[in-house]
């Protein structure tokens, strides 16, 4: 599927292609995509069945995990018109212990069910957590939610079999609850239990309007129950449907950290949400508005207009409930101003908008913008943003993880180095987990983000050849995989040297070593080869072995060629494999081109 998946990607960004056949090329490449899900769903299903299923154990920052998996999947919602909100309780751990892959897997497949079955409104996640030492019996858990939070919780019975009573030795574990609510068309409580069994559907009628094979919900229930929870759905008020989880994982001693570090109060700030999106909005208003920080709302322009013209008023006149007094009488002070404006209140369809950003001119001495954009937002708007000083940029959704950034880069003046990864939530991840990997094994719609990388600009991709120069060694055995990495790398610039396996990488390396044509020059990376691409599994000699043969061969050397590893396996295992061989990144088959490019200019430090 690799395979097939690159070669589809090789198509879709020639320009011989008529508009006819690209779009039946994408459409191809989108049912590939379903299909790799279904083979990874039913290998998985598999492995539950058989009792193979190994879960992993390694740190990771869960957060983090899930502030980047609902970065991506409001791509889609938003092309859904629906809201997507991620609301995590401040007293998350930092680090947890468990397996992150499996961990994402559940949640992608939770918020990928929700966004099938909502056509408007939002879905949000939510998430807090406890000691399980801390309350009597593990079956009579009962926990009580934030203030900022309406649904009521219920306690969760466990299947028998499934489920463990935390031992004496879980004294570092923590019980995480977790909720995916959605305003869809809801499930019929006679179905809210067999939803989980394998490929049952909540309408099995040959005229039910979604899709898909039933195998989703019976992975994420397999895969919780495998952790120590229980997943259920539960009754809610209002449409929709909720689902209520918990898991159980292991907390680092060091690995307790603060959600948020700023002490607001101390700042006198106030803060101006002018957002779309009403369950964001409050969320990230109420968790202000605890830390002491004056806090106010609007949702379209014409508030937003009336509220800081109240702001003018007030310098001779304190008017009654303009809502800014607070401002006027602290004018001289220390106290830090901010509005953040949600990029979807300006009329972008026509040319007024550049008459609103005028006019959010005369506020620039007074306040501190911050921009949230949308994830196609165009270059022309962000360049004027940037022209007028507007350095301040997050991408939709806004949740308390960008604001702690946002806040930080105001009160610290760190705009440009907050805009440098912050606008790209795939780089904003990648530069805090400190490595290449991605979530393309996950089970996302057909129109992930992933996805929108790769088909992007056709024309944009052939005309920039972003490794113009380098020289690349591919050491990978399958023949029709070598001809897509080749493809690939020749279109952006790159000459490529293929080796059929990792033997046969050693001796190219060794043969471009000992040619006098190819000495490297002085204060160079490395003899020949700007880079390699090592394929993980091959015969005869495989890209672990391969690696620790060219490093043996450095040693006492200057030149340090970068190894990239490239394997179907996307486990945190395998990459810390991997790094310990010494290899110096790692990418997941199917390629992602962009992150691919990506990865490659860093380490040859190509600008």
């Amino acid at each position: 599927m690799a395979a097939v998946i690159g070669l589809l990607d090789i198509l879709i960004c020639d320009d011989c292609l008529t508009n006819e056949q690209y779009s039946t090329v994408t459409q191809i490449r989108k049912c590939s995509t379903a299909l790799l899900r279904l083979l990874n769903n039913i290998l998985d299903l598999s492995k539950v069945e058989s009792g193979k299923l190994v879960l992993e154990e390694s740190e990771f920052d869960l957060s983090r995990e899930l502030e980047g998996l609902v970065d991506m999947f409001s791509v889609q919602c938003i092309n859904h018109n629906v809201e997507t909100v991620l609301d995590l309780s401040d007293d998350m751990p930092k680090l947890v212990k468990g397996d992150s892959g499996r961990v994402v897997q559940i949640f992608a497949n939770l918020l990928s069910n929700s966004l099938k079955f909502t056509t408007s409104g939002h879905i949000v996640l939510r998430g807090w957590c406890e000691n399980p030492n801390s309350v009597t019996s593990w079956r009579k858990f009962s926990v009580n939610l934030k203030e900022s939070w309406s649904t009521p919780k219920i306690k969760l019975n466990h299947h028998s079999g499934h489920a463990r009573k935390p031992s004496q030795k879980d004294n570092s574990k923590m019980v995480f609850w977790f909720e995916v609510d959605d305003t869809g068309c809801g499930i019929d409580p006679s179905k809210w239990e067999s939803v989980f069994e394998s490929f049952e559907q909540a309408d099995p009628s040959t005229t039910r309007l979604h899709g898909g094979t039933g195998l989703g919900l019976c992975i994420v229930r397999s895969l919780v129950n495998k952790m120590g929870g229980e997943i259920k759905v539960v009754n809610k008020s209002g449409g929709g449907t909720l689902m209520q989880l918990c898991l159980l994982l292991d907390t680092p001693i060091d690995g307790t950290g603060q959600y948020c570090h700023l002490n607001l109060r101390e700042q006198k700030m106030t803060v101006l949400l002018a957002l779309n999106g009403a369950i964001g909005r409050v969320i990230v208003s109420q968790w202000l508005e605890k830390r002491g920080v004056q806090t106010f709302e609007t949702s379209n322009w014409n508030e937003l207009t009336q509220m800081l013209q109240g702001l003018s008023k007030t310098k001779t006149s304190l008017a009654c409930g303009s809502g800014f007094e607070c401002l006027a009488a602290d004018e001289g002070n220390n106290s830090l101003f901010a509005i953040v404006i949600d990029i979807g209140l300006l009329d972008l369809t026509t040319n007024i908008w550049k008459d609103q950003l005028g006019f959010l001119e005369k506020y620039s001495g007074k306040a501190k913008f911050a921009w949230i954009l949308y994830h196609d937002t165009s270059s022309t708007i962000k360049s004027e943003l940037h022209r007028r000083g507007h350095l301040l940029m997050v991408n939709r959704p806004l949740y308390k993880g960008k604001m702690v950034q946002i806040l930080e880069a105001i009160m610290k003046d760190k705009k440009p180095e907050l805009q440098s990864y912050i606008t790209n939530p795939d780089e904003f991840h990648k530069s805090k987990s400190g490595n290449g990997k991605t979530l393309t094994e996950t089970n996302f719609e057909d129109s992930r983000l992933v996805e929108l990388s790769n088909i992007s600009s056709r024309k944009e991709t052939n005309q920039q050849k972003p490794l113009e120069g380098l020289r690349i060694l591919l050491a990978e055995d399958t023949p029709v995989l070598q001809k897509v990495a080749t493809v690939m790398l020749e279109k952006l610039g790159a000459k490529v040297v293929v080796a059929g396996d990792g033997q046969q990488a050693v001796d190219a390396l060794k043969s471009v070593v000992n040619s006098k044509d190819c000495r490297p020059e002085e204060g160079s990376r490395s003899p020949g080869f700007d880079l390699i691409l090592m394929d993980c599994q091959m015969p005869k000699m495989d890209g672990y072995e391969a690696t620790k043969a060219i490093r043996r061969s450095e040693l006492g050397k200057t030149a340090h060629i970068p190894i990239v590893a490239v394997t179907a396996h996307a486990m945190s295992s395998d990459e810390a494999k991997c790094l310990e061989v010494g290899m110096d990144a790692y990418l997941t088959k199917p390629i992602d081109s962009k992150l691919m490019v990506s990865t490659i200019l860093s380490l040859t430090k190509k600008s």
